[in-house]
């Protein structure tokens, strides 16, 4: 059976993962890429502050919105394991900083409970 973030709730199992792959692959691309690193090289040519949830939000929603079809939008306030709906997926946010050791720390209270072992997300 479908997860309950699949697009279509009666859809089976593998045309499930076969849209989720290509939606993947969609989000892998050079240009969507690119205009993340243009956003942030640019938030950080005129602030050194960093980018909160919020502002993230925002970001990421007008620089999917270029390739994506936005159908949620957080706006701060969001249900567990999802900021925004994007192509019909939910997508969740996660904080990280790069230690001292060039370690990339992923930051979430609630990280346990959308995704373990047995149930990774993407």
């Amino acid at each position: 059976m479908a997860s309950t973030s699949s697009p279509i709730s009666n859809m089976n199992v593998d045309e499930t993962n076969q849209n989720q792959k290509k939606f993947i692959e969609k989000l892998k691309g050079s240009d969507v890429g690119m205009r993340f690193q243009e956003v942030i090289r640019v938030h950080f040519a005129l602030t050194r502050h960093p980018i909160t949830g919020t502002i993230w939000e925002d970001i990421k929603c007008k620089i999917l919105g270029k390739s994506f079809h936005i159908s949620e939008q957080a706006n701060g306030g969001h249900q567990p394991g999802k900021d925004n709906r994007v192509d019909n997926f939910g997508m969740s946010d996660k904080t990280m900083k790069v230690s001292k050791n060039n370690i990339l720390k992923v930051s979430s209270y609630r990280l346990g409970k959308v995704c373990n072992v047995k149930k990774m997300a993407m």
